[in-house]
């Protein structure tokens, strides 16, 4: 995930339900999509993040196989 994309996720995660719905009624289904992607991609950073701090798994290759579907 580059800067440009990490910026579009941080407003997505803390913009107040008007601005949201104001761009959501802005923009195009290109960019719903887009934004969709970026906080499942965001989500399945946190997934491994908190799988790897887990000291009970340690072959954490399959999941991250997963994931990376979802990665930018």
């Amino acid at each position: 995930m580059n800067q440009h994309d990490k910026d579009n996720l941080q407003f997505l995660l803390t913009a107040s339900p008007d601005v949201l719905k104001d761009w959501y009624d802005r923009v195009d289904r290109d960019d719903h999509e887009y934004a969709i992607e970026l906080i499942r991609t965001h989500t399945a950073e946190i997934i491994v993040h908190n799988m790897d701090q887990n000291d009970d798994v340690t072959d954490l290759s399959e999941a991250r196989q997963v994931l990376a579907r979802f990665m930018l």
